[in-house]
């Protein structure tokens, strides 16, 4: 699996196999996937709204990134959109503008090995082959 950020995991496979044992390998594959197909516009979502100054919505915005993320144990991308949801919710833009480089090198990060395991799952629900959780 690809290296993530400062040499963090990019994603952590324990919390897909949880999630895959939880719900069954079907909706942990459709919801990873969706988060996957999904990342771009929460991303240009975050960036309008900061762009914008409207704290508001860049905090709506980089909470349901956070908890996306955090479900498909992308844990870097889930700390860091919080951080910038958390600076946004206060009122300080700026700070939340600060965050957005590394959250987007992240997400990328993110997307990247999400897509890695998906398609090595391709043939079978987990990431060694048939019979495997993903």
């Amino acid at each position: 699996m690809p290296a993530g950020h400062a040499g963090q995991p990019a994603i952590s496979p324990h919390v897909l196999r949880t999630l895959s044992e939880e719900m069954g390998a079907d909706i942990a594959r459709a919801f990873a996937e969706r988060y996957v197909a999904m990342l771009d516009g929460r991303m240009a979502r975050i960036r309008a709204a900061l762009a914008g100054d409207d704290g508001e919505h860049a905090h709506v915005a980089a909470l349901s990134l956070s908890c996306s993320s955090s479900m498909v144990g992308a844990d870097t991308v889930a700390g860091l959109a919080r951080k910038t949801a958390d600076a946004a919710h206060a009122g300080a833009v700026d700070q939340a503008r600060a965050h957005l480089p590394e959250l987007e090198a992240c997400a990328e990060e993110a997307a990247t090995a999400l897509t890695h395991v998906l398609l090595r799952t391709g043939e079978g629900p987990g990431p060694g082959g048939p019979g495997e959780p993903l």
